[in-house]
Formats: structure tokens, sequence, C-alpha cells
């Protein structure tokens, strides 16, 4: 047995070494060794890594921006096949990385780069990190698209060709067989020799039947594959896009375009691959027609060319609708998002008929273009039932007349059994080559609408912060905004012309003015969802522009002026999507001041919420606001309106609390008792501060300030 083992141990050696060769710089230390393998195993090139010294190894694999999520840790690592994890030792905590190799699953241990087959006796942590990869800086064209989906299965491709040209040499042998059949073995009435025949018919179409069964399997793992690498890039792509590019699309808008995508992967898939292997088989079929009776295989041609032209031209028409039929079909699902999510409202003004009026006249014009569109796809598929059986009529006509001119009985049974193989044989062809034309004009209209829906989201340049020169750094959270000018689109006249402040760190700036002035347009530049058109923001002495964008609003602690939540849990809300304690929880909703009414809720953390807050009221919902903004312990938070549903005495609590952190606050407010105690107030009017200073000072100086005061 110990013999046994040991021949096991030196073969798993031995492939290790052979076909798993160490792809990573061994000078690397062990996490950035181990998040390397990983992304050369995805396919994917990232220099520079950095690692977070006394932190958990997700943070560094975040702060590298490497999309990841976390899972629970798979039963079956054995067996099963998954993408690439990284999983913990139970026993050491240590990270490896299992992956798949053949048929079999392998471990990847980065401090000893050591590669072996995963075995029964291993345990893990219960939760594991899957990374994914991502697009591409820089994409030219589709066929960047069609690299990166396809690059990592080149062998599955390969295996697919090949599985395709058995079953090419199967289905070959048909009108072979056939002709022999009918031109010697039935004339000579050999019992025997048909037996043998038939037998190997059989086993042709056995052979066949099991081989189209693999390709099967085969096409469906590629395109599951591919898919879910494609999607999961393209999404993680579209969270890094900036917002101006964001905001102009609507929601449903947006999830079709991104769909887009992956129907594209899956017509230019299998797709194109089905269409090669069906050209294929069209190219040997016409040459045993050829073969068999040349004249036949003309008349063939010409039929085959008036029956391409007829779809060419049906699929055409059906193209043109399709991009209008799309974007259609868009506006309906964003409308009907957008009409129930304001249903209270719609229902409070009375509003309902005018609502299902516009709704019914936009899905009239959906149904119509669809009825058009359905037309032509059903004038295609009917005439692609009725081509085969009159092309056979017509070529049997012509082999009428050529019987009825034959010159006697052994030239009409040579003629018959020309004309069983090459019916056989035209047959496949006319087959196989209308579905390679079909394929190639619908996937390629398709696909070219599809593009033009997607293309925006691929082709736009993703944040500037996002490259990987981006500075990351911790902030202190001193603003200075340098001479900014700015203007909205399709806007004439500027909202900042030359604008410059700065907002001193740790301390608690106010920003108040009239509607309309610019406050929140100026949080939106600080936090670089907005590009100026002139001018720079700089933070603690670095241009925001240099940056590592998401590094950078880590740090930031939001609460918007409309409190709206993912539905979801207190517990879940609070978090954000990451995983922490109850007490961590507890702690921030106390910083907030409504712990004590959220341990109230028959179901505390676990009590669900929606978009409207379900059982909380307004004032409640934004204290959960401002708890989810503190639970990461933000080194800038930044206040719209957050406390404009609070009374007084609640938002005396949470101001307390806030000024014990000593971190650098902005607050957007017209509450005289929220900018009351503030280091400084900034004062814009018409995108201008036209005052700068403390409580007092602004008293004193009777200006905006002074005047509502005296108002109120």
């Amino acid at each position: 047995m110990s013999r046994q083992q040991n021949l096991f141990d030196n073969i798993n050696q031995l492939e290790s070494q052979l076909f798993l060769p160490t792809d990573v710089e061994s000078n690397q230390l062990p996490e950035l060794r181990l998040i390397d393998f990983c992304l050369k195993k995805l396919g994917v090139k990232k220099p520079n890594l950095e690692y977070l010294p006394n932190s958990l190894l997700v943070n560094t694999i975040d702060h590298n921006d490497i999309p990841y999520r976390l899972v629970d840790t798979p039963r079956d690592l054995v067996n099963n096949a998954y993408s690439i994890l990284i999983v913990f030792d139970l026993s050491t905590t240590l990270p490896a990385v299992l992956f798949r190799h053949g048929s079999s699953n392998w471990l990847f241990n980065p401090y000893t780069e050591e590669k072996r087959p995963v075995n029964q006796s291993d345990q893990f942590e219960d939760r594991s990190i899957e990374i994914y990869a991502s697009l591409p800086e820089k994409i030219l064209n589709i066929f960047t698209i069609l690299k990166f989906a396809f690059s990592e299965e080149l062998i599955s491709i390969l295996l697919l060709f090949i599985a395709a040209a058995v079953a090419m040499l199967f289905n070959l042998s048909i009108p072979m067989l056939t002709n022999y059949l009918v031109g010697s073995i039935l004339p000579q009435s050999d019992s025997q020799l048909l037996i043998e025949t038939t037998t190997v018919v059989l086993l042709i179409i056995l052979g066949s039947s099991i081989v189209q069964y693999l390709k099967t399997l085969m096409t469906l793992r590629l395109e599951s594959v591919t898919d879910h690498r494609l999607q999961t890039a393209v999404m993680d792509r579209l969270v890094r896009l900036p917002m101006t590019f964001i905001s102009k699309f609507t929601t449903a808008d947006l999830a079709s375009r991104v769909n887009s995508i992956s129907q594209i992967r899956q017509a230019l898939g299998t797709g194109v691959i089905t269409t090669l292997i069906s050209s294929l088989f069209s190219l040997t079929y016409f040459a045993l027609m050829f073969q068999y009776d040349p004249e036949l295989a003309i008349y063939a041609v010409i039929l085959t060319v008036f029956s391409t032209s007829l779809i060419l031209i049906l699929t055409w028409r059906s193209i043109l609708l399709e991009k209008p039929l799309l974007e259609k079909s868009a506006e309906v699902t964003n409308f009907s998002m957008q009409a129930i999510m304001g249903l209270p409202q719609i229902r409070t003004s009375g509003k309902e008929p005018y609502v299902l009026m516009r709704w019914l006249k936009t899905v009239n014009q959906q149904a119509s273009l669809r009825l058009k569109n359905n037309f032509y796809n059903d004038a295609k598929q009917q005439y692609a039932v009725l081509a085969i059986p009159i092309s056979s009529v017509v070529i049997f006509a012509i082999l009428t007349a050529r019987l009825l001119n034959s010159g006697g009985d052994i030239q009409f049974d040579a003629t018959t059994a020309s004309f069983i193989a090459f019916n056989s044989a035209y047959a496949s062809f006319n087959g196989s080559f209308a579905s390679a034309v079909d394929i190639i004009a619908d996937v390629s209209g398709r696909v070219s609408v599809l593009w033009g829906r997607v293309e925006p989201i691929l082709v736009t340049d993703v944040e500037t912060g996002f490259k990987n020169s981006a500075v990351r750094k911790e902030i202190s959270g001193f603003f200075e905004v340098s001479k900014l000018s700015y203007a909205f689109p399709e806007s004439q006249s500027l909202l900042f012309d030359q604008l410059s402040l700065s907002i001193p760190a740790g301390k608690y700036t106010a920003i108040t003015g009239p509607s309309g002035c610019g406050k929140s347009t100026l949080i939106k530049f600080i936090l670089g969802f907005l590009k100026p058109t002139s001018g720079e923001i700089f933070v603690d002495g670095e241009s925001l522009e240099n940056l590592s964008i998401r590094s950078y609003r880590k740090q930031f602690g939001v609460v918007m002026q409309s409190a709206s939540f993912n539905p979801g849990s207190i517990y879940d809300i609070v978090c954000g999507g990451l995983h922490r304690s109850e007490d961590d929880v507890w702690e921030a909703l106390r910083k907030a001041a409504v712990d004590d009414e959220i341990r109230q809720l028959p179901m505390g953390l676990e009590t669900l919420l929606t978009d409207s807050g379900t059982s909380l009221s307004g004032g409640q919902m934004q204290r959960v606001s401002i708890a989810r903004a503190l639970m990461n312990n933000p080194s800038v938070l930044i206040l719209d309106e957050a406390t404009s549903a609070l009374d007084n005495a609640s938002q005396k609590i949470i101001s307390d609390m806030i000024d014990q952190m000593k971190i650098t606050r902005i607050a957007i407010a017209h509450r005289l008792s929220t900018i009351r105690h503030a280091d400084q107030i900034i004062v814009l009017q018409k995108g201008k501060p036209v005052e700068i200073g403390t409580w007092d000072e602004h008293i004193e100086a009777g200006g905006y300030l002074s005047k509502i005061t005296r108002l109120n």
C-alpha cells in the first residue's frame, strides 16, 4: 500500500512539473504571488500589485481593484469543477488557490509554490474568495471581446472542431454507401453483403449520434463558461464608467445594453462555429454531387443561389427592424418599472388613466414593430421549409427528362444509382448550406445591431482613477478647489466660473445658499462624479485625477438628501454588502442614535426594508443611512440635507457623536441649527463663494446668513 501511494505521489509530482510550470515571480510576497497566479490563470495582466501589510487578504485584493466576491466554500472540491477560488486551510488558515487542470481540481500553495491535486482529506474554512477576470482597458472592436471570451477555452474549441470533423466523416459515408448499395449490392441480390452494409450503416448512425451528443455537451459547456466570464467582466466595467456616462441612459435601457454582450457572445460563439462546420459540410457534399452527376450539380447550384438570395433579402428586412424593436422594448420595460415604483404617487394624484394610456401607446408601438419583424422571420422560415421540396421537384423533373431519353436498361440503372447517391448528397448539401447562409445573415445583422447598443459601454474609457498608475493613499480630508469651471451639458451658461475654495481637514464645513447655486454639484466634483471644464481639485495636495478613485471613495461616508435603500435587512443595508459582525452594526446604529428604536423592532437587525423604508419613518431612514455611512469609519463624512427629517434633539445627539470622531465633515444644509456650530460656513450664490467664515463672522458681516436669521 505504501509503495502504491509513493508511486501515485511520484506520478502527481511528475505531472505537476511537466504540465503545471510555475508561472509566477518567486521574489514576490506569498499573498501577491497568490493573486498573480489567479490573474494569470484567468488570462489577465495586472502589473504593479500592491500589498497591504497587517490586513486581510481580501483587503489586498480589493485594494488592487480586482473583481471578487465572498462565497461559501463548496462541499465537494474533488469531483466538481469550479472557477478560480481562494480557499483557506482549516488548520493553518493559510490561503491557497483552487483551480481546474484537465479533469481534476488542483491546489497552488503560494508559500511553497507547490501544485498538487485536491484530496478528500483536505479541509478548508467555510468562506472562500472567487476571483473574476476584467476586460482590457482598451477595447478596439468586437474581436477584442471574442478574444477575451474564448482565449481560455481554445482546447474546448479545438475538441469541438475535432468532433465536428468526425461527424462530417460519418455523414459523408452515407451517400457513398447509398451509391454502393443501389449500384452494386441490390442488382446482385447479395443478401450477405446487404446485411454487412446495413450493419455498417447502423454503426455509422450510432457513432454519429454519439459524436453529436458529445458535441452538444461541449457546446453547452463552452457557452456557460464564456458567458459567466464575459457577463461578470462587463458588469465590472460598467461600475467603473463615469457617472456622466451612466446618467445618459435609463435603468432598463442600460440593463438591455449590458445584456446585449451576452447575446453577441452567444451568436458569435456557437453561431460562428456552427456556421464554419456547416460550410465544411457543404463543400464536401458539393464535391460529391459533382462526382456523381455534374449536370444535376449545376442545376442544384442555380437553385441554391436563388434560395440564398431570397433568404438574404428577408433577413435584411428583418434586421432593419431589430434596432428600433430593441430600443422600444427597453422603453416599455423602463416605463413599467417607473410606473410600479411610483404607484403611490400615481394613485394619490389620480393619474392612473394617463399612465395607462401612455403605457398602451408605447406597447402598441412595440407590438407593431414586433409584428413586422415576425412577418419577415416567418416568411423566411416558411420558405426554408418549402425550398427543399421545390428544389427536389425541379431536380426530379430534370432527371425524368433524362431517363425518358436513356438508351437502355444499363444506362437507366446507372442513372438511377447515381441519382439516389446524388440526391442523398444534395439533401445534405442543401440543408447544411441553407443553415450556414441563414446563420451568417442572421448573426451578422443581429450582431451589428447588438454591438451598436453595447459599444458605448465597452469603448467608453473607465474613470481615470481605475488605471494601474493611479495613486492609492489615505486621505486626511483637506480639499482645495482651484479655478474650477463647469457648465451642464447643453447649457450655454457656466454654473461655476473659476471657483476656488478650500475645506480644512478634520473640521466641520457647512455649505449653504439658495436652491440651484451648485451645492450638491460641488459635492459631486469632490466625489469625482463630474469632470470640470477647466480647473482642478486637490486632495491633500494631490490632484484628484491622479488618485485611485475606488480607494479614494472608500474613505468617504456619504448620506444623500433622499435616503433610499436596496431591498434587504437592516443588517445588510448598514453593512453595504460587506461581512461585518453584529456588534459593529450596533455600534454604527448607536452613533446614528437609532439603535434603541431598531432593538424594539420584532426582528431587530433582520427587519426587511424596501426602498420606501417599510416600517421606518423618514427620520429613522435618515439615521440608518447615517449609520451606513459611519460603518467603515470614514475619513470624510458628507451629509447632503441628511438630517432634514430629524428633530433638534436627535440631530444634536448625532452631531455631538460625529464631532467626537474628529474627521472631516462636509454638510449641505439650510437649517440654521445644522450649520450654526460649523468651523467654516461657505455661502454659495450663483456658483460663487460669496461668503466664507464662522457663524459669528457671517452674522457680523450682515450677509446672506444674517438676513436668513432675521427672517426666522
